[in-house]
């Protein structure tokens, strides 16, 4: 009669090899039509630093279930080892993450990697999908810029909320990691060597404005019908409105994410006087930032030689600047001309 081998009765390097695996995968994305509102809360774990007044980043109450953590559930000597291959295999393990930018209202970040306390990462993979519709009452004519719906419309030279949400997400991450909850404000100091934003093309291309419309006359069709007669200057007709009502019902293009990414980026990083408060963080912490489109490289910031060319305009962003270069030579991050 065949007998078949145990797992116990495996020597210790398969043991091993099969740890791995489990420890080193990734959780499915979530399905947005699962992801429940109540599942999800506003995290004040951090100081914010954003003039938007509104936190639109909607993260998990508790860190999903990983295939890992069940390696600690069979006995003690498979939980023994798995403590250790544990220990091992995640300083080196990417971080995995979806973001969902959902119904043009909010942020779903969700973590896919096994759960680590690490403060710096070799690499972070950030995949961003467009999920949902927005709200009808979102268009209501009587909305006002200052309306918290408003996510696209910027008051008082501020920018608009929706830059604000981005950054709010990066900026929670560079200080709490992976950690959904935290009893006080504290700030781990995480640092990222390489950043993937990689922004991914919807299943359903139906739900995507036509090619031959522009980012700029989708981005009115979102404003408010008063703000856009009268900034511009137009009167508004029943075509037009017909026109502006289709596009209601579409999602925002990847390839328009994706460059809006990548100019958000860009503004923060300029270090001016609106974005000097801001912008720090990315070069103190981040070795360089990639943005991508399914999988393909549009832009590339290279935090170390940015900050080497950055002018100081002032003595405080002098001061500042010397205060980031030796952060980034203390936690091994790149810096050019360093003794400039």
């Amino acid at each position: 009669m065949a007998t078949f081998a145990t797992f116990d009765s495996l020597p210790p390097e398969i043991h091993d090899m099969i740890f791995g695996e489990v420890i080193s995968s990734t959780l499915p994305c979530p399905d947005y039509e699962r992801d429940q509102q109540e599942d999800r809360v506003q995290l004040k774990d951090v100081s914010y630093r954003h003039r938007s007044g509104v936190t639109r980043v909607k993260w998990q109450k508790t860190q999903t279930a990983h295939p890992a953590d069940a390696l600690l559930l069979v006995n003690p000597r498979v939980r023994a080892e798995a403590k250790v291959a544990r220990k091992r295999v995640v300083r080196k393990l990417p971080c995995h993450a979806d973001v969902m930018f959902a119904a043009e209202a909010e942020l779903h970040p969700t973590f896919l990697s096994v759960y680590t306390d690490a403060t710096h990462f070799d690499v972070v993979h950030a995949q961003f999908r467009v999920v949902g519709l927005p709200d009808a009452a979102v268009f209501a004519p009587e909305e006002k810029t200052t309306d918290p719906r408003a996510i696209w419309w910027a008051h008082d030279r501020n920018m608009p909320h929706v830059n604000w949400m981005f950054f709010d997400l990066l900026h929670r991450f560079l200080k709490a990691g992976l950690r959904l909850s935290q009893p006080e404000e504290v700030d781990r100091h995480i640092t990222v060597r390489r950043l993937e934003i990689n922004v991914l093309s919807p299943p359903d291309l139906s739900l995507l404005p036509p090619k031959d419309v522009s980012f700029h006359t989708w981005l009115l069709a979102r404003r408010p019908r008063r703000i856009t007669a009268t900034r511009y200057g137009r009167r508004v007709d029943e075509e037009q409105e017909d026109e502006k009502k289709d596009l209601h019902r579409t999602q925002m293009r990847p390839e328009w994410l994706c460059d809006w990414i990548a100019g958000n980026i860009r503004r923060l990083t300029a270090m001016d006087y609106s974005t000097m408060h801001y912008g720090g963080i990315f070069y103190e912490r981040i070795d360089e930032i990639v943005v991508l489109l399914d999988g393909e490289e549009r832009a590339i910031f290279k935090l170390g030689e940015m900050l080497s060319e950055l002018y100081p305009w002032g003595s405080a962003i002098q001061e500042w600047k010397e205060k980031a270069i030796k952060e980034r030579l203390e936690t091994g991050l790149s810096v050019v001309n360093s003794n400039e």
